[in-house]
């Protein structure tokens, strides 16, 4: 039997879950700073649910099966779905609400660089609260997330479904606005000229494909993009929801974000989003992507039977992950946080496995050789596993109610009694 995976998955090895548990570690302690509460909604869903505001179509994008009791479920394609079906069946919950979530997601998708079928994604959410100061928040909170990883040079895109489809309609009326959007939406991926050419493919008059690129080129911060718009197209930077897409922008500066810029051509790709959207990508690793996406999604919480804003944002971490290695996040050798304990021979393995206890029980994490090695193998293998304090259990220095601590970075090594270990330890070993 050949031992293969299915096309599009494949294991994640320790060192990838570390770069994996890296960002998550982040995560949580930016989410927490935050004050975003944290929970996982289900992993399985009625498919009926995911359809709502996606369409039947979605089914040959995601994991969708019959189950033994011949229900139509289906594998979550994202955090969203499940966490706004959650806040909706929970009327209870005070609002507003701000929830985070990470885990694997699946979807059906063609695998390409940096996409799998299966994957992690980290989310945030908030329900209930005002739309311009939620989307805000949850711009903050996407940079500031970034910059703690170490991602500095970052672009935020900020855009409105809701002011592209009047564009649309007032250009190009003859057009499906959905249809004209998505295609609007890979202007940033193929250009300015692709994007006329397939307006043209779908019924588009040359002079409407002219002056909607025309408006959708208008960028820049928010004061200035706003002013631009004005002279553009007034009935547009006068209308409720230009003023909602300003507000939003004005908001995430104040809260500190810098790098912010108008960008009409950014879409977002799921169909549930219906206000405000935005990207983030990185201008050391832009072939990667967007490395965060979100926006508002009113109308996918009134499917659920909710009244209530909601704006969220999604990070894909394997992306991530790229533009971390882009940048040499990771090039250093990663030292081993804990301490090694090795010892001269068997007679002392009763001590060091007490030892190993004691110390776990401080906290502190701790490793030995489960091979029978003699020292000079054990210490080769402390090395080779980035170990940077090594005990040594010698029959010596045992009778004198020592142990030696070696450190390999610096080649020094002392004896310390073993009442003084744990302190020494505690010193010794960052975290």
């Amino acid at each position: 039997m050949k031992l293969r995976l299915p096309r599009g998955l494949r294991d994640v090895d320790p060192e990838e879950f570390g770069r994996i548990t890296y960002i998550s570690d982040a995560f949580r302690e930016v989410a927490e700073r935050f004050r975003f509460y944290f929970m996982e909604p289900s992993t399985i869903e009625f498919f009926d649910l995911l359809a709502l505001k996606s369409g039947p179509d979605i089914r040959e994008e995601i994991y969708a099966f019959i189950d033994k009791g011949g229900r139509e479920l289906a594998l979550r394609f994202d955090l969203t779905a499940g966490m706004t079906r959650y806040v909706v069946s929970n009327p209870q919950l005070p609002k507003p609400i701000k929830l985070a979530a990470l885990s694997v997601m699946w979807r059906y998708d063609e695998p390409q660089f940096g996409r799998y079928r299966s994957f992690y994604q980290w989310d945030v959410e908030i329900f209930g609260a005002n739309e311009e100061k939620a989307g805000g928040e949850i711009i903050s909170f996407s940079v500031e997330l970034l910059k703690k990883l170490g991602l500095e040079k970052l672009q935020t895109k900020v855009s409105s479904r809701d002011v592209i489809e009047k564009v649309v309609a007032k250009y190009l009326g003859e057009l499906n606005p959905l249809e004209a959007m998505r295609i609007i939406d890979k202007r940033g991926r193929r250009g300015e000229e692709e994007v006329k050419k397939l307006l043209r493919e779908r019924g588009g008059e040359e002079r409407g494909i002219e002056q909607l690129m025309e408006i959708i080129s208008i960028a820049g911060e928010p004061s200035e993009s706003e002013q631009s718009m004005r002279e553009a197209e007034k009935d547009i930077a006068e209308s409720e929801e230009f003023d909602e897409l300003m507000g939003t922008m004005k908001w995430a500066q104040r809260l500190g974000v810098e790098d912010i810029t108008l960008d009409l051509s950014v879409v977002r790709g799921i169909d549930y989003y219906d206000g405000v959207v935005f990207e983030v990508i990185s201008e050391d690793a832009p072939e990667v992507g967007s490395l965060v996406g979100g926006g508002a999604y009113n109308s996918l919480v009134e499917s659920f039977g909710g009244d209530f804003a909601a704006f969220g944002a999604a990070g894909g971490i394997e992306r991530t992950v790229i533009a971390l290695e882009k940048i040499g996040r990771f090039e250093e050798k990663v030292e081993e946080r804990g301490v090694y304990v090795a010892n001269i021979g068997e007679e002392l393995m009763k001590e060091l496995l007490e030892m190993v206890q004691t110390i776990r029980r401080e906290g502190i994490p701790v490793d030995y050789d489960l091979s029978g090695r003699r020292l000079e193998g054990q210490l080769r293998d402390a090395e080779r596993r980035g170990y940077r304090n090594i005990i040594i259990l010698g029959k010596k220095e045992w009778r004198e109610g020592k142990v030696v601590l070696k450190d390999f970075e610096t080649g020094q090594q002392v004896r310390v009694t073993k009442e003084e270990l744990i302190d020494t330890l505690k010193k010794t070993i960052p975290g």
